[in-house]
Parts: structure tokens; C-alpha cells; sequence
């Protein structure tokens, strides 16, 4: 993929939008050919957790189903590979994942998308540094498009690859959803509190099981879900404290953009 300079020049975000839990400003971007872009935008916000963030209203400007139409179309679809603790190279483990990966910048004959993807890149990590200053990323790793058919998912794991020489490196994660899907499709954290009673799992699934774990307390599905919504990116740390799984789609397909910070 394609690396990008997070551009990070903005002072920092007022105490009323953090209060507000809105952020009413300009993002921007330069494209691949060294345009700057800059948008005015309305972007809510709110964090689920202290170090997961959720911000709305990304890729308004953008006519999403005919951008997923076109990339729908390309033939550069590939298997979604994995890469194991200290390896090298990525293999395809369906066990593990099943899904399939576009890379933006070398996949669209349009920068429209790449363009969108940069500033809203920018954006979630203008917001997210403004309230966790821990969070200080300095560039992201370029864009990738992810497609989940029926039947397909990505199972528990980390971001953060330690060993690995590029992916050893990310400290934040961003996934944003690019469309709604029918049933199922969502992000689950498992360490995180039980939607239904609040407590904690601690258990984790093996690499060969998609089912959700059940909390012991409640019964319920264990964990924080988050369900696609167009427009909505999510923010989270890469490394060991932040384990996630994409949900099998039962029906319906589902597109997400994904890019790591460094």
C-alpha cells in the first residue's frame, strides 16, 4: 500500500467540541498528485470506551454506492492474506480470515476515493490525538478496501504484528463502514464490556471459531459490537489490548475501508 503523510498541522481541537462531542471545521488532504484538498465538515463524535472512538459523517460528500459499484467491478480483488507473529510474509488462512482486500491507490483508476479516504484519515486522527494525547500517529500505511460476502469473516486478532518490520510499527487502527449490511458484519471487541451486563470477558476464541463466545454472567454475546453504518469510522489501538473480529455476514455484502497509523 501506499504510504501517506498524516497531516497534523491544525491546532488542537477546542474544549467545546470535545464537549460537544462535535467536531465543525476543515479537513484536508493532498491527492496523488500532490493537490491539497480541504472540506468543510460537521463530524460527531464519541468514544465508546477511553481508547475507542467512534466519528460519523465521514465520506458525506461522496456518492458511496456508485464509488463501491466501480470498485465492485474491478478485477484486482484478491484473497485477504494473514501474517503470523514474527513472519515475513502473509498467507492465505481461511480458518483465520476468509474475506477479500482492493488496495485503492493501485486498484481504482480514480483518486476521488483515495482522495476522501486521506482527508477522513486525517481527520479521525486529529480527533482522536486531541483526546488521548498518547495517541501521536505521524503518517498511515495508504488504503485498503475490504469486502465481506455471506459467509465470510475475519477472526479474532491484533493489528500490531510483533517481529514484523512495517506492521510491528502501527499503533492505531482506523476501519471505517462504507455501506449497511442485512445481518451480521459487525466489529467485535471481546475485551471489552458485555453490552448486556457490563462485565468484562476474558476468554478469547480459537483461531478455527467464528461463533461469539457467550458472557457467563448474562448469557448475551459477550463484548462491544459495533454495526455498519455508511459513513462511520472507528478508531482503536493496534496492539495486545485491543483484539477484534469482523462478524460473519449472514446476508447482504459489506465494504469497509481499513488503514493503520504509524
Amino acid at each position: 500500500m501506499t504510504q501517506h503523510d498524516v497531516r497534523l498541522d491544525l491546532p488542537p481541537l477546542m474544549q467545546r467540541h470535545l464537549d460537544e462531542g462535535c467536531y465543525r471545521g476543515v479537513i484536508r488532504g493532498v491527492d496523488r498528485e500532490g493537490k491539497d484538498h480541504h472540506f468543510e465538515c460537521e463530524l460527531p463524535f464519541k468514544w465508546v470506551t477511553r481508547d475507542i472512538l467512534i466519528v460519523k459523517n465521514l465520506f458525506s460528500e461522496v456518492d458511496l454506492p456508485v464509488v463501491l459499484e466501480k470498485a465492485e467491478a474491478s478485477d484486482k480483488w484478491e484473497n485477504a492474506t494473514t501474517i503470523g507473529v514474527g513472519n515475513i510474509d502473509s498467507y492465505y488462512n481461511p480458518e483465520q480470515r476468509n474475506n477479500d482486500v482492493l488496495d485503492i491507490h493501485e486498484a481504482l483508476e480514480t483518486t476521488l476515493l483515495e482522495m476522501y479516504a486521506l482527508c477522513a484519515s486525517n481527520a479521525c486522527a486529529y480527533i482522536y490525538m486531541s483526546g488521548n494525547v498518547h495517541g501521536q500517529p505521524q503518517c498511515d500505511t495508504g488504503y485498503q478496501l475490504l469486502r465481506y460476502k455471506p459467509g465470510q469473516y475475519f477472526n479474532e486478532h491484533i493489528d500490531q504484528i510483533k517481529g514484523n518490520a512495517l506492521l510491528g510499527n502501527r499503533s492505531l487502527t482506523l476501519v471505517v463502514f462504507l455501506n449497511e449490511v442485512e445481518v451480521g458484519g459487525e466489529l467485535r471487541f471481546p475485551r471489552d464490556p458485555c453490552q448486556g451486563c457490563g462485565e468484562t470477558a476474558r476468554t478469547a476464541l480459537s483461531h478455527t471459531e467464528h461463533a461469539v463466545n457467550t458472557c457467563g454472567q448474562c448469557g448475551g454475546a459477550g463484548g462491544l459490537f459495533i454495526s455498519p453504518e455508511p459513513g462511520t469510522g472507528i478508531v482503536f489501538p493496534s496492539g495486545i489490548t485491543h483484539p477484534h473480529q469482523s462478524m460473519e455476514v449472514q446476508r447482504g455484502v459489506k465494504f469497509a475501508l481499513v488503514t493503520w497509523y504509524m
